[in-house]
């Protein structure tokens, strides 16, 4: 007899936890933010190629640098906007300070946590992203037809790096 499956993973079971900067501490009453991300993908990974000759031959190999993609993800906005106003305003306050972001480095990014769930929501794995900032924050469509009750946004971030953790 074959084993089957069924808890399946579906692409609706993750979340993003960030904490907020300290300039943003004062928005919330908690010091981080939980965004519902209705649709994103792992950001790409690349090793950087270089080519050399050996023994008359063209043999690739890894220089050593390692690239990561910009990560993309699109989130359902509360009813208040406040998770909207809360990156809205971090992109103002590092815009806003674009002289001074590597002297206060570290008060303009944070370390975020995307969680993986089944459907049951136990955790299949996270990915820690170190040193993330947004860069961008797509425009908010309001509508009233019918059909079409759920706001987004779409949002991008520069980080360092991530790291894949069970």
């Amino acid at each position: 007899m074959l084993d089957t499956i069924i808890n399946k993973t579906t692409p609706s079971n993750f979340y993003l936890t960030l904490p907020l900067i300290p300039g943003q501490r004062d928005i919330n009453d908690n010091n981080e933010l939980v965004l519902n991300i209705h649709q994103t993908v792992i950001p790409g990974i690349s090793s950087e190629v270089q080519i050399s000759n050996w023994q008359g031959a063209k043999v690739p190999f890894a220089a050593g640098s390692t690239t990561f993609t910009e990560w993309q993800f699109t989130f359902i906005l509360d009813e208040n906007f406040l998770n909207w106003k809360i990156l809205h305003n971090w992109i103002l306050i590092i815009n806003n300070n674009k002289d001074k972001f590597l002297e206060y480095y570290n008060d303009y990014v944070v370390d975020s946590t995307l969680n993986v769930l089944d459907n049951f929501e136990k955790s299949i794995f996270s990915i820690k992203i170190i040193n993330m900032w947004p860069t961008d924050l797509s425009p908010v469509e309001l509508s009233y037809r019918e059909g079409e009750n759920i706001l987004e946004c779409n949002a991008t971030f520069a980080y360092m790096y991530y790291e894949i953790q069970k």
